[in-house]
């Protein structure tokens, strides 16, 4: 509260501002005990929560203060009821298969299986002219995208229904992989025949480059790469405007680990005493933890698990910069992040669970396997995967960078509108209620429609509150007349 006073009410200083600096140096600069700082869980679980750590290394944490500011007083005193909400259905089944249904209904056209290769611009460089696309399959007819789950929730498959599909010849099983390469064909859409506007809503680590001189800002101009040079896919955005390469460049990614574990005992059974938990700052390298048992009731397995339990973490890599053509990135991640979990169960899982311990081992049989395998074996029965993947990365506010993010409106191209949680919404944050903020702002700026959006300008206000001087000015006495 020190700093808040210190910053925004006297020194009206702006929230990018603030992002100038690391969270915890700012709490020192405003009088918190070191010591503290660095060893709170409270402080803590902000960075772990909001997944603050830069290449995925827990020892590089950084989070701009302004955000974290942010951050804390939305959840501490502006929501009306709960912080957050348990989901009673996978997100994909409350959230994205709602939204796919409503918009079918309006008559949305999908084209999935396409794959963004590039973004060309016009000749003055000055707006966007085609799109291009990878056509990674081709949905027969009769092709079902969501599929029934139970109570009348609707949900998507983890595969694929591949016998509707027409693929690639050499069989690459995961589209979603930013080294699938494979494809059966290309699109390619024009403004003047398909298009008026585009929102550039992919991940940023979609269109990320990772090679280069990211340590100056960049000049602008078509040049640069010299004329004979190969163009590389979304050249034209990073030649064409320094603000886009700035962004692109500086903003960093952070690789994440999810598990998923069936268990054969219930969570009293696992010995955890108190209430269905949601727990931050755990045991690394799977500190973040929720009971997630009310997801059971729409698998069908016999005889069915006692309990679900979903993990996850940052993932200290770089194999996000792994060109695209190393095919075995991500099954090399997926090693490391096997060996991770077990060694996460084995080691530190008997700090939340005290009895999965046998004789002072990890007792496997803890672990749900249909197929009943022995040992550690079991852990190819759970769902193990290393975030890895450039679109699969969150993007870090770290300390600095949130100068370089563009608003929607700011991609320095005509027709070209920017949305997700990389860009600047005011509330510059890796969270969902971000990504709307943002794509509100994508159709505010389309449509012109005077719309003001919660959250946006949190502490942003054009004056953010009176100045020192003011309230002395409004105590002196009024001038004898």
């Amino acid at each position: 509260m020190d700093g808040i006073f210190d910053d925004i009410v006297i020194e009206q200083r702006s929230i990018q501002q603030m992002d100038g600096e690391d969270f915890r140096r700012w709490l020192v600069r405003h009088g918190a005990e070191p010591l503290l700082v660095k060893q709170s869980p409270m402080v803590r679980a902000l960075y772990d929560t909001m997944f603050q750590y830069p290449d995925g290394d827990i020892a590089n944490a950084s989070y701009g203060a302004g955000t974290a500011v942010q951050v804390l007083l939305r959840a501490l005193g502006t929501y009306q009821g709960a912080v957050a909400w348990e989901l009673q259905a996978g997100a994909g089944e409350v959230i994205v298969a709602p939204l796919f249904e409503i918009l079918k209904q309006r008559d949305v056209e999908f084209r999935f299986f396409h794959k963004l290769t590039d973004i060309r611009v016009s000749s003055d460089g000055r707006s966007v002219d085609s799109l291009h696309f990878d056509v990674q399959a081709i949905p027969k007819s009769g092709y079902e995208w969501t599929v029934p789950i139970g109570d009348g929730l609707s949900g998507w498959s983890s595969q694929p229904d591949w016998l509707h599909l027409d693929v690639p010849p050499n069989g690459c099983v995961d589209f979603e992989s930013f080294w699938c390469n494979e494809r059966v064909g290309t699109d390619v859409k024009t403004r003047v025949d398909d298009f008026d506007d585009v929102v550039l809503a992919i991940p940023l680590g979609a269109f990320k480059k990772f090679t280069g001189n990211k340590s100056v800002e960049r000049p602008p101009g078509p040049g640069l790469s010299g004329i004979e040079a190969k163009h590389e896919p979304f050249d034209d955005l990073y030649n064409y405007s320094t603000g886009f390469w700035n962004m692109a460049a500086k903003l960093r990614l952070v690789p994440s680990i999810a598990v998923q574990l069936w268990s054969t005992r219930s969570l009293a059974d696992l010995g955890w005493p108190g209430q269905k938990p949601a727990l931050v700052s755990g045991p690394n390298p799977l500190d973040i933890w929720a009971d997630m048992f009310q997801l059971l009731r729409y698998e069908r397995r016999a005889p069915p698990p006692y309990s679900l339990h979903y993990l996850c973490d940052v993932f200290p890599s770089k194999l996000y910069a792994a060109p695209q053509t190393s095919r075995h990135a991500q099954e090399m991640a997926n090693l490391l992040a096997y060996l991770k979990t077990l060694d996460w169960l084995e080691h530190k899982a008997k700090f939340i669970w005290p009895k999965v311990m046998t004789n002072g081992a990890f007792d496997w049989t803890v672990l749900y396997d249909d197929q009943d395998r022995h040992g550690y074996r079991r852990i190819r029965a759970q769902h193990v995967k290393a975030n890895i993947s450039p679109w699969d990365c969150c993007v870090a506010t770290a300390a600095g960078t949130s100068a370089w993010r563009l608003k929607t409106d700011e991609s320095g191209f005509k027709h070209l509108y920017l949305a997700g949680t990389w860009i600047d919404t005011g509330f510059n944050t890796e969270c969902v209620e971000t990504a709307v903020i943002s794509g509100m702002q994508a159709a505010r700026a389309i449509t012109g429609a005077e719309l003001e959006i919660p959250g946006e300008r949190f502490l942003h206000a054009t004056r953010q509150f009176v100045s020192l001087c003011d309230v002395m000015r409004s105590c002196a006495p009024a001038p004898a007349e």
